[in-house]
């Protein structure tokens, strides 16, 4: 997937502009590494990237089965505490790398008992497969290349961040899960642009005028 790619080489340049600075002097670099951000205001985001926008956000509440793979674990955060650490970050000038995630770690169990479904377990090829198919078909917007990264995905060591920056998250992953999944049956939105509220009828017309979301070239 291009982007866990262009995250390396992105990595890739900042150590060589550490090692070599252009302009002659150092230059204070902070990485901030956080797991899946999450929060109410981001799903009708999510949503655009992961649902086919003719599906009413609501079916979300009815979902009575989620075909995934049993070992999928990923480490997740609530953006308020990813903000927290930015705000520390600046406060301390501090430097070097931050890994951000809460407690515990997100598997597919807890995704579907804040689906209110239950687990189907499917091995992740045939997942991706099926992703696949429905992608180049075009019925779905979800590149199989998520779930390629989704599946290697590390779990996050955040002892730097807390002896540190002294950050400590205050929502557990589960709870900012809960909230996101939530927030995406009721396509919660906000007035930024990016985090617009989602409609049926929006999606339909970019769907029809500019092709699927995933491989809409920059205006």
């Amino acid at each position: 997937l291009s982007y866990s790619r262009e995250k390396v080489a992105a990595e890739r340049l900042l150590d060589d502009y550490e090692a070599v600075p252009a302009t002659g002097h150092r230059v204070a670099i902070t990485r901030i590494r956080p797991g899946i951000v999450m929060q109410r205001a981001a799903a009708s985001a999510i949503l655009r990237y992961t649902t086919p926008p003719w599906l009413p956000s609501r079916v979300l509440r009815h979902v009575p089965v989620l075909p995934l793979d049993r070992s999928l674990t990923f480490p997740g955060v609530h953006a308020d505490d990813v903000a927290a650490a930015l705000v520390v970050v600046l406060e301390q000038r501090a430097t070097g790398a931050f890994n951000l995630a809460a407690e515990p770690p997100i598997t597919t169990k807890d995704v579907a008992a804040a689906l209110g479904a239950r687990v189907l377990h499917v091995p992740m090829p045939l997942v991706r497969g099926a992703a696949a198919l429905t992608w180049r078909a075009r019925v779905q917007p979800l590149d199989p290349g998520w779930l390629d990264l989704a599946a290697a995905v590390p779990l996050l060591d955040t002892g730097r961040a807390r002896s540190v920056l002294g950050w400590e998250p205050t929502v557990d992953a589960q709870t900012a899960l809960a909230e996101l999944i939530e927030g995406m049956a009721d396509a919660a939105g906000t007035t930024s642009p990016a985090l617009r509220r989602r409609s049926v009828l929006e999606g339909l017309r970019r769907l029809v005028t500019r092709g699927p979301v995933s491989g809409r070239r920059l205006p």
